[in-house]
């Protein structure tokens, strides 16, 4: 009796300190970072004689459970510019359309958009799609053509309210498995934006492409584990948040060249993110 109680205490502890991470690893999530939006709008006053470049995206761009691209770029152009983090975790462009306003506000001199990533992993089949506009609370389930209609209606937003110069990057692939369903449906996504970009007259930036060149050019380098792309994303925050372990360590343990995990970044992929929008701020 007294060693079954000691195993259920035991058994106890160990469900309090899942339970402890999981709570502590959301709140990580969900944290925004400190150059958001409305931290932005409420510094007083604004930086003189810098221009603004809002970031817009998902998790990628939040820079939470990815390298921050976002603060890499401030590094490099922080004489000049002033970069704004509009990533939230988990986001799919059409949450992004619901908060453009707190984009708008800011008044941007550019505006860059890295958004799709969780409507192209959403939309690999039709299970998945409708669980996913369940969660998330969709009017539709996510698709290829959704996500065309919403993020043209973003674009005209912006250049309604706005006048700043945009850009829409394609995505980074995901995963590094170049004959695989998941890289295939990233460039399926890219090449929507790029043809949403055209038709709405803004910059492309074309990080699948330049992405893919360099997967294609060390493919012999790649070994990434077969692993649920949830198991690799929640190994990643607790090995980088919990265990001290930066990105670049988790993407070498997962086999990878630029990723963390199949979906976000190491610090060599959020370098060529920051190479594009470093070259388009610096041309305008």
């Amino acid at each position: 009796m007294r060693k079954l109680r000691r195993s259920l205490t035991y058994l106890a502890i160990l469900i309090l300190i899942e339970w402890i991470l999981i709570k502590y690893v959301q709140y990580l999530i969900r944290k925004r970072p400190p150059n958001n939006p409305i931290a932005y709008i409420q510094k007083t006053p604004p930086t003189a004689g810098k221009k603004a470049i809002v970031c817009v995206g998902d998790s990628i761009t939040e820079g939470t459970v990815s390298y921050n691209y976002v603060q890499l770029l401030q590094k490099r152009v922080g004489t000049r510019f002033d970069l704004i983090n509009a990533g939230v975790n988990s986001e799919l462009a059409y949450e992004v359309w619901k908060r453009l306003d707190e984009v708008i506000i800011c008044q941007p001199d550019i505006i860059t958009i890295l958004v799709g990533t969780n409507d192209a992993n959403s939309s690999r089949n039709k299970l998945i799609s409708l669980r996913t506009m369940k969660h998330r609370k969709l009017p539709h389930p996510p698709s290829r053509e959704w996500f065309e209609q919403v993020l043209t209606n973003i674009v005209a937003k912006l250049q309604r309210e706005t006048r700043a110069q945009i850009a829409l990057l394609s995505l980074p692939p995901i995963g590094e498995t170049l004959d695989s369903e998941e890289f295939a449906l990233s460039r399926a996504f890219s090449d929507t934006i790029r043809r949403v970009a055209q038709k709405s007259q803004v910059t492309y930036l074309p990080l699948f492409e330049r992405m893919a060149d360099y997967l294609i050019a060390h493919q012999d380098q790649i070994t990434p584990k077969d692993q649920e792309w949830r198991i690799q994303m929640l190994e990643t925050v607790i090995e980088e948040k919990i265990l001290g372990r930066d990105f670049d360590e988790v993407s070498q343990r997962h086999g990878f060249l630029l990723h963390a995990d199949m979906l976000h970044m190491n610090s060599k992929g959020a370098a060529i993110i920051a190479d594009l929008i470093e070259e388009f701020a610096r041309s305008r």
